[in-house]
């Protein structure tokens, strides 16, 4: 009944809306949860930045580890509306992105949409080391991910035996091809998992039509999708080479990060990851969802050769949650694999946040392999209806227990009164210091906020902004966190980027933590 449809629908619109303000309010870079640093405010500067486009701006200002496609198109917002983005709300749209991820993997099963997007929900909400990586408003992963799913949806549109007009392949074909290049300009580790994809799906869509000739695919069908794959990849390494060719005329530095093979670290790598991988609490449904596929692959060796499938395996063998599982778990060992090869992540000292993709797909991965079992041991029981159903009241009922509770982060705070100080006492002045003392401030401003230029010598986003020196008389500099000087005495001189200062006031404002100066250009 169509009223029935209605019903669900608004009640599923509804629990989504209630979660994605819960979210809002938990996970926000105010909370104890969230966070906020100079590599947060990065994306807001990019949001706000009135200078032209250039091809600097397509990837993440000063380093070329993850692509600036979202803040290109908040920056053309702003531009058209003259809104200006804040830390609150440039989070707000990668929350509600994160958010949507639920209903576009949700699009992925036919008969078990609620269940798959409720598991998707249980897990990038109920524990930290997945939640606190994707909604950072400084990690790339929420953007990558999101993207990802989307290029794996439209392929499994694009691939299907329904989809047989010119028209409708086409816009799905080109609909793949827009996503997957967004999840690879996102961060190049998208490639290897697309083409996982790509083939999954094609032998699915192969083996389907097999058991029915008339909605066969035609071989082209399958060279295209191939094809998509490849071109996402090309046209993303081709925009970053010019990147790096940009950055070079006009910075003297192509602000590339270096990636390579960790030869001779491997088996170090390994046992980091591994210790990684353990530490996690969820773990135990990677390691499942990984035993159901090797139970599976062997099953269907023996019934190869008895010529026989019990019904019930047969059922969950065309079922296309399976194929989720095992592109969720692909998508997970892919990723560990990656974090163990490169060296990247050996010289950021293992930090768990390149394990998040691992994190959040072996546990969708996992929570799937629970309810195929479950189906399982039920098909053939009175019990079979109420698997479902079961399953997803107690997934909401798990999360409206276990949801994090909202806490408050004393040290933004403190951060958000200094940065609101600053702008008042000096406004759209220049600001030094460190790479952790500048650009955070910047970040948390308004209209009037200040010129963020580090140190000479520490890390530069911005290249152009130590032009400001040359046109200003005076610069704030903080000097206790920035190890400028001792904690209470400021040099007396300074000599920056060809400009040389003499401090005129040690003592010009300070909090908890840091301490700022004034200086003034020599000469005045």
């Amino acid at each position: 009944m169509p009223w029935r449809k209605i019903v669900l629908v608004t009640i599923t619109l509804a629990i989504w809306c209630a979660i994605v303000w819960r979210v809002v309010v938990v996970f926000n870079p105010g909370t104890m949860l969230g966070v906020f640093s100079s590599d947060g405010a990065i994306p807001v500067l990019m949001s706000n930045d009135d200078r032209p486009i250039t091809i600097f701006n397509l990837y993440y200002y000063g380093a070329g580890r993850w692509g600036g496609w979202p803040f290109l198109f908040a920056q053309v917002a702003r531009r058209i509306t003259g809104y200006r983005w804040s830390d609150q709300s440039l989070f707000f749209a990668q929350a509600v992105s994160v958010l949507l991820g639920a209903m576009i993997i949700a699009g992925l099963s036919r008969k078990d949409r609620l269940t798959v997007a409720l598991i998707y929900l249980l897990t990038i909400c109920l524990y930290g080391a997945v939640s606190h990586r994707l909604f950072d408003i400084s990690q790339v992963y929420a953007w990558q991910l999101t993207t990802l799913l989307l290029a794996w949806c439209c392929l499994r549109r694009f691939l299907s035996r329904g989809n047989r007009s010119a028209v409708g392949s086409a816009g799905w074909g080109l609909l793949t091809l827009w996503f997957s290049f967004l999840s690879i300009w996102s961060s190049f580790a998208s490639t290897p998992m697309l083409f996982f994809l790509f083939g999954l799906e094609g032998l699915w869509a192969y083996l389907s039509g097999k058991k029915e000739r008339e909605g066969r695919l035609p071989l082209r069908r399958y060279i295209w999708a191939g094809s998509l794959a490849v071109a996402a990849a090309l046209a993303e390494l081709l925009m970053r080479r010019n990147y790096y060719r940009y950055n070079l005329k006009h910075f003297g530095a192509d602000y590339r990060t270096q990636v390579a093979l960790d030869v001779g670290y491997l088996t170090q790598n390994l046992e980091r990851q591994l210790q990684n991988f353990v530490k996690y609490p969820w773990w135990p449904l990677c390691l499942l969802a990984l035993l159901f596929v090797l139970a599976g692959g062997f099953a269907l060796l023996y019934a190869g050769k008895k010529k026989h499938l019990p019904a019930q395996f047969r059922e969950v063998f065309v079922d296309d949650l399976l194929i989720l599982m095992i592109g969720s778990l692909g998508i997970a060992v892919i990723n560990f694999v990656l974090i163990v090869l490169a060296d990247h992540v050996r010289l950021n000292l293992y930090d768990d946040r390149f394990m998040t993709p691992t994190y959040l797909f072996g546990s969708i991965s996992g929570l799937l392999a629970v309810f195929l079992i479950l189906k399982l041991a039920t098909n053939q029981s009175i019990f079979r209806t109420y698997i479902r159903p079961g399953f997803i009241v107690a997934g909401l009922l798990l999360l409206l227990l276990e949801f994090p509770p909202k806490t408050h982060s004393l040290l933004y705070e403190t951060d958000k009164e200094t940065a609101a100080s600053l702008e008042r006492m000096a406004p759209r002045a220049v600001l030094m210091g460190g790479y952790w003392q500048t650009y955070v401030f910047s970040g948390l401003q308004s209209e009037n906020a200040l010129t963020p230029v580090p140190l000479e010598g520490r890390t530069l986003r911005t290249p152009w902004t130590p032009e400001a020196l040359r046109v200003n008389d005076q610069v704030i500099v903080e000097y206790r966190s920035s190890n400028l000087g001792s904690a209470e005495s400021p040099p007396p001189r300074l000599s920056q980027y060809g400009t040389s200062w003499r401090l005129a006031e040690p003592r010009w404002y300070q909090d908890q933590r840091n301490a700022f100066a004034l200086y003034l250009k020599e000469g005045r």
